[in-house]
């Protein structure tokens, strides 16, 4: 299992249960795993997390209950920002969006969206600023 870098909003339950839930053994038998917790809104938070593609599969099948994953990076450069956010996660998005009272979000990179959700946890949040192992 490859380690996977993601920007996700996430609710407390999944919160509570992310130390256990993101250390998992890499290919190497290595245990990897961890987050940055950049903010919260009621009782949902914004973070960087680091785990196994299997593990952010399976919040994001929990998207309307517990999590919603923004983007998936695999590369250090992160290049996978400078993509447009794809339909379906703009949908997701969205969906929670509503729900809150915000206004929706349109196709744009995914650092677009990414910086205009988080600046909504932490007003000054920039991603050059946060990173996780």
């Amino acid at each position: 299992m490859a380690k996977i870098k993601a920007f996700v909003v996430v609710n407390n339950a999944v919160l509570a249960t992310l130390p256990g839930a993101i250390q998992l053994p890499d290919d190497d038998g290595v245990l990897v795993g961890g987050y940055n917790w950049v903010g919260r809104i009621a009782t949902w938070n914004a973070l960087l997390v680091t785990t196994t593609d299997a593990q952010l599969t399976a919040w994001d099948a929990t998207a309307g209950a517990g999590c919603v994953v923004l983007v998936r990076m695999t590369d250090e450069g992160r290049i996978e920002l400078d993509n447009n956010i794809d339909a379906a996660t703009l949908t997701k998005l969205n969906t929670w969006l509503t729900a809150r009272g915000f206004s929706t979000e349109i196709t744009d990179t995914n650092r677009v969206i990414v910086r205009k959700l988080f600046r909504r946890f932490l007003s000054n949040f920039e991603l050059e600023q946060v990173d996780v192992n």
